[in-house]
């Protein structure tokens, strides 16, 4: 893997991509400050398997080492995924096609991805 297989997305920004089954498309984004970064996930069509790394490396060998501090949530027609980042810095988001439909002879899963960070002291905790 290298620089060119990552794609640097920015919050607030819709990014729809097709991937072919077993394939992983792989996102950067910075964060600046301790926060929560909420992806919003809508799977238009097949499925796909969203995880996250602190680093570059870690994606490229697989290592998921940035884990959901809660399952995912269905709303509507599509997903929330959170993860709480601690400090600043980047974070490696992998989206992976785990089902598909039949495209021209290839199985491909068609998604967009939707990311948001909300600083730590903005997200109130509900009792």
């Amino acid at each position: 893997m290298n620089a060119f297989n990552i794609i640097y997305i920015v919050p607030r920004s819709a990014y729809i991509l097709d991937l072919d089954l077993g394939k992983s498309d792989n996102y950067e984004m910075y964060v600046n400050e301790p926060s929560k970064v909420y992806l919003e996930v809508f799977e238009c069509f097949g499925k796909v398997k969203v995880q996250a790394a602190s680093s570059i490396s870690a994606i490229e060998s697989k290592v998921y080492d940035v884990k959901s501090n809660s399952p995912p949530k269905f709303i509507g027609d599509h997903t929330i995924v959170n993860y709480e980042r601690s400090s600043s810095g980047p974070l490696y988001i992998s989206v992976s096609a785990i089902q598909g439909i039949d495209v021209l002879k290839t199985i491909k899963a068609l998604y967009m991805v939707i990311p948001h960070i909300l600083p730590a002291n903005q997200v109130r905790r509900l009792v």
